[in-house]
């Protein structure tokens, strides 16, 4: 059958590499979005606030580039709260698993004393 999993240990250096590298894509993703607004705004007083056709091109290409950054800001958002959600559902599980094994432990242990005790005074007999 299945066996459950009473010592395990979470891989901590793993889990930080990986929580630094999405802290480092969401804190990229930031910059990324006040970068394109900065253009934007450098764009509107260049042409003193007029919307020409350059810069409402140039307002175009600086929105894709901003939701493209806050799509990946937000995948990394998500994939960083999966891992922290499954890292803490795997260490329930093996605290659960641990007071069942010391549970089920010491009911083996229980019904086990009766037949060393009978082993004891079969083996004083012989």
């Amino acid at each position: 059958g299945n066996k459950r999993l009473a010592q395990f240990v979470f891989p901590q250096a793993d889990f930080q590499w990986y929580t630094e590298h999405l802290g480092k894509t969401i804190s990229e993703c930031e910059r990324r979005v006040l970068q394109a607004k900065a253009y934007i705004k450098c764009f509107y007083k260049a042409a003193k606030g007029r919307a020409t056709p350059l810069v409402l091109r140039q307002q175009s290409e600086q929105v894709e580039n901003i939701k493209a950054a806050k799509t990946l800001q937000g995948t990394a958002k998500r994939l960083h709260e999966k891992l922290v959600e499954t890292q803490e559902a795997i260490a329930q599980a093996v605290l659960r698993n641990q007071q069942l094994a010391a549970a089920a432990g010491g009911a083996q242990e229980r019904a086990a004393r009766p037949l060393w005790t009978e082993a004891r005074a079969v083996l004083r007999r012989a």
